[in-house]
């Protein structure tokens, strides 16, 4: 999975043979990635625009805007579950209704580890790569 702006989709969005790819190796009819303007397939990696990532601006002596993409591993995501989910039902309203609720303790974080055995200060992102394109500014 790619997480990427929409600077450094830009031009790939407007190439004739990265649009020929998704349109017509992707599946037939709505769910192409090309009818989904956040969504591509390229190589097997799935190419998400996200308005949210981080640019930064006037880098270099040419002032050129630079964004930032992160390219994600099998092992780039943890889920730890503290708790099993577990529907809770409960008589309101004098037992003229029943409400019902799920109970759950869980947690979603990115993966981080230690250089050596024993470091805990200095953790590292585990399973991602970060890439840096610069592109020029919108027009």
């Amino acid at each position: 999975v790619l997480f990427a702006p929409s600077l450094c989709l830009r031009d790939p969005r407007h190439n004739a043979q990265f649009q020929q790819a998704n349109r017509e190796a992707g599946e037939r009819g709505t769910d192409n990635p090309i009818f989904k303007a956040a969504n591509y397939i390229w190589g097997n990696v799935a190419i998400y625009d996200i308005e949210e990532m981080p640019i930064l601006t006037g880098v270099g002596a040419s002032s050129i805007d630079v964004g930032v993409c992160k390219l994600m591993g099998a092992q780039a995501i943890g889920v730890a579950w503290g708790k099993r989910p577990k529907t809770v039902t409960k008589a309101l309203d004098y037992d003229r209704f029943e409400g019902m609720a799920i109970m759950q303790w869980y947690d979603v974080e990115k993966l981080r580890w230690g250089v050596g055995a024993s470091d805990k200060t200095s953790p590292t992102d585990h399973g991602i790569v970060t890439g840096y394109f610069a592109a020029t500014a919108y027009a």
